[in-house]
């Protein structure tokens, strides 16, 4: 079975979970680890396997060489559970894991199950062949990422910690081969992500006495509730620069070349100009500023009751270095006293609040490693360290490693990555051999260096 079959495969099991965790999301999960057994026998019995319950499936892949003594390990990691998709839309069923034009097709072909078969295929392979590592891997997949990866991730890092384990470098999703996404460069571009974004919640509440619509207060609270809105949201938040993505904006320099690669080249010396550069496109000013997005809007569940509480959830991801409590006193400050006094701006209970993670050294052996495998897969694309602005399982090991890296070996562009969490998600075949290929590397490369 090819490993765009097993990809197929891996997708007709529709491991959604959603934030209650009901259904049959228990069942669907362990019928994918199920799956896993089937299609990649040489991993399940050369390696140590963990599944101690549905969202954790760890492999642990320990040399007997003496040469491994004192290595620490390297972890590759990757999500096997998936966001919800009603067929409304797609041009096949979501789940049928249909393969034609030259793409497998699917809720979860691109976040994350390929990273996952990929991994998996590449070390089936290198079993195969009889290959033998000189230091400790561990193979990491969760099965929560969707609803902040607290059961998966969070306690795969846990019982790591718990062990004493340090870990060299960890691999994890995140920036791609980006293709048409970054201003002024032809060519596909390499992205690692040397950092990722906090994100936070922030729920604008108004309470009132409720009652019938059709005696209406002189003021409606609603009012209230859209003034709080319109200040905090009028103005971008402020741009703050942060070492990745310094370094990102001096190496785009060096790739652009010219009198605006000179430019990129000065920064920080040139920020106003760069700074209106980046902004332009919002996968490039997402990196500057923390961002925020109006996602949720609530009052009454009857269009003829007025509600007692109305309320708003602001979606923020904050840079590194943003800390949860400064970002809530800037919006209670762009609301003003009055506001304050009537609105209510607090953190939405019973979801993942988090700040960003430290940021990875853009110029140490683990992102060496990266850049030399991303290279040989794909010798003639620039190379840049990025921010990733959405958030990964990954943050779950940051204290168990200072080279926390994200990147996912596919060649994307806008049309491809609108499929993530929409319709019609697919994965060219090419990029299926693309990811099996550059894990394949990286794990030989891993070996070979000094982490």
């Amino acid at each position: 079975m090819t490993a765009a079959e097993k990809l197929a495969a891996a997708i007709r099991v529709p491991t959604v979970v959603r934030p209650d965790r009901g259904g049959d999301t228990v069942e669907r999960l362990q019928e994918f680890q199920r799956l896993m057994q089937d299609l990649f026998p040489a991993v399940h019995r050369s390696l140590e396997v963990e599944r101690p319950d549905p969202y954790r499936l760890v492999f642990r892949w320990t040399p007997s060489t003496a040469t491994a003594a004192g290595r620490d390990p390297v972890l590759l990691m990757a999500h096997y559970d998936v966001v919800p998709a009603e067929p409304d839309g797609w041009s096949i069923a979501p789940f049928s894991g249909e393969i034609r034009d030259n793409a497998v097709w699917g809720r979860g072909a691109l976040d994350n199950k390929l990273s996952m078969i990929g991994i998996l295929q590449a070390v089936e392979d290198l079993l195969t062949a009889g290959y033998q590592p000189q230091r400790p891997f561990i193979l990491a997949f969760g099965g929560d990422e969707e609803i902040g990866g607290e059961l998966g991730a969070g306690r795969i890092a846990e019982t790591l910690a718990n062990e004493g384990v340090t870990l060299a470098s960890v691999l994890d999703e995140g920036a791609i081969v980006a293709d048409g996404m970054i201003g002024g460069i032809t060519t596909p571009v390499g992205l690692i992500g040397c950092g990722e974004k906090g994100h936070i919640n922030v729920r604008l509440i108004v309470e009132s006495g409720g009652g019938h619509a059709s005696n209406p207060p002189a003021m409606d609270p609603s009012f209230h509730l859209a003034e709080a809105l319109e200040r905090i949201l009028r103005r971008r938040q402020p741009v703050r620069r942060t070492a990745t993505v310094t370094a990102f904006i001096r190496a785009l320099g060096d790739a652009l070349g010219g009198l605006q690669g000179a430019i990129l080249r000065a920064y920080p010396l040139s920020a106003p100009a760069v700074h209106a550069i980046l902004s332009r496109a919002p996968e490039t000013d997402s990196m500057l500023r923390d961002s925020q997005a109006v996602t949720m809007l609530l009052g009454s569940d009857a269009p003829n009751v007025l509600p007692r509480r109305r309320w708003a959830n602001i979606n923020m991801r904050l840079l590194p270095g943003e800390s949860i409590d400064a970002v809530l006193r800037r919006v209670r400050r762009r609301m003003g006293p009055r506001l304050s006094g009537i609105v209510r701006a607090e953190l939405a209970p019973g979801v993942d609040n988090n700040a960003a993670p430290p940021e990875s050294a853009t110029d140490g052996p683990a992102y060496r490693v990266a850049y030399d495998a991303i290279r040989a897969e794909w010798p003639e694309i620039p190379i840049l360290p990025y921010l990733v602005t959405a958030t990964t399982d990954s943050r779950h090991y940051a204290g168990l490693s200072r080279a926390v890296l994200r990147f996912l070996p596919y060649v994307l562009d806008r049309d491809d990555l609108a499929g993530i969490h929409g319709v019609d998600e697919r994965v060219s075949l090419a990029n299926i051999q693309h990811a099996v290929s550059f894990y394949t590397r990286f794990i030989r490369l891993s070996d070979a260096e000094d982490l």
